[in-house]
């Protein structure tokens, strides 16, 4: 029986042994109407281009929120400025939303200003993100 554990124990380290394991925490809207979890591409996002995946739930029922109008604003406080480029965002179904050309246009520390209306009910969010080259 040991033998047999070690066994696939040593399959699972070589099956995902190179994989990385990413824990993912959903987080609440500052009213708390929406609950949403952010995923960036790349991990690390950098200067230029990336996208962010948005997954979005009713924080009362927990239900995936679609057909809800979100935008993203790139904003560095620290310089009052935002992003030179306008953010594009995708709903592609179940409370995923896709903005592609989320541009940071310099390192530092920048704050990803989300607003999420669905209906009647709007609510906000602010992500920091720190860039590097």
């Amino acid at each position: 029986m040991m033998k047999k554990l070690l066994l696939i124990a040593t399959v699972l380290v070589f099956v995902f042994g190179a994989s990385t394991f990413a824990v993912a925490i959903d987080q609440r809207t500052k009213n708390g109407a929406f609950i949403y979890l952010i995923q960036m591409e790349p991990s690390e996002p950098v200067v230029g281009s990336n996208i962010v995946i948005l997954t979005i739930r009713n924080a009362s029922t927990g239900a995936t929120v679609e057909g809800a109008t979100v935008k993203m604003v790139p904003w560095m406080s620290m310089h009052g400025h935002g992003s030179p480029k306008e953010t594009h965002i995708k709903e592609k179904g179940n409370g995923i939303y896709e903005a592609s050309d989320v541009y940071y246009s310099m390192e530092g520390s920048w704050d990803l200003l989300i607003t999420i209306q669905k209906g009647n009910v709007e609510d906000a969010a602010s992500v920091i993100v720190d860039i590097k080259k």
